[in-house]
């Protein structure tokens, strides 16, 4: 089931907006290649992480970004 409009699994509830909707965007993408749902949810979540962490949040991610479970 894609996710959009603040339609989400509930994994992504607490994190922040801007995280969640990367993790939304990868979630969606695997799941449109065939990836079952669950994965799909643990890796967008795990990938949208990575994806900020790269692009220099690092010393905001402690405050910003929670841990992942």
């Amino acid at each position: 089931m894609p996710w959009h409009n603040g339609n989400y699994p509930s994994l992504y509830q607490n994190q922040p907006v801007r995280l969640r909707q990367k993790a939304v965007e990868i979630a969606n993408n695997l799941m449109r290649n065939g990836v079952d749902e669950d994965t799909a949810i643990e890796v967008g979540l795990r990938k949208a992480r990575d994806f900020f962490l790269s692009r220099g949040y690092q010393r905001r991610i402690d405050t910003e970004l929670p841990a992942f479970p």
